[in-house]
């Protein structure tokens, strides 16, 4: 229906789950999605991200284009550190998220919604720096921006500004 409609940019929301069948899954869902917590629920909600490159590439060819915010421990607050849905190292759900780009050959198709959080380990700052320069050889940068964030003066090093409905 969206074909039809003209969509070919989906925005994704990603979780790792790490106990799926004793490895880690990527999963195409919201944090609240993913733990069952919430009132309403995408389509694609819960579903393994192979599975959605699947239905992607057998509804769109290669002319889609996603892009991808992975939900993880960003600002290491103790609710974020709680939270199941939230890996708690930042640089995990990147690998990841790096190998299902380069698995599914998403390069030009895809960006990333990716706020690197300078005040942390160095070993853990380096990790994730190193793994988003990766991404970046096949993705773009967006930058999420909420209702309640101030308009952003520049554009940094990011491609675009997504507007996020959180």
């Amino acid at each position: 229906k969206l074909k039809a409609m003209g969509v070919n940019h989906l925005d994704l929301d990603l979780v790792l789950d790490e106990h799926h069948e004793n490895n880690s899954q990527l999963i195409v869902a919201h944090p609240m999605e993913f733990k069952r917590e919430s009132d309403y629920y995408s389509p694609c909600a819960n579903t393994g991200f192979d599975e959605m490159m699947l239905t992607l590439k057998n509804v769109y060819g290669n002319d889609f284009f996603i892009s991808m915010e992975p939900k993880a421990a960003w600002g290491k607050t103790q609710k974020e550190l709680n939270d199941v849905a939230l890996t708690n190292l930042p640089s995990t759900i990147l690998e990841e998220l790096l190998k299902k780009i380069i698995q599914h050959d998403l390069h030009g198709n895809c960006a990333v919604i990716v706020e690197i959080n300078e005040v942390q380990d160095g070993h853990e700052l380096e990790k994730e720096r190193s793994l988003l320069k990766k991404i970046l050889q096949s993705c773009q940068l967006f930058r999420g921006i909420r209702l309640s964030d101030d308009a952003p003066l520049s554009m940094d090093d990011y491609d675009m500004v997504m507007p996020t409905i959180e």
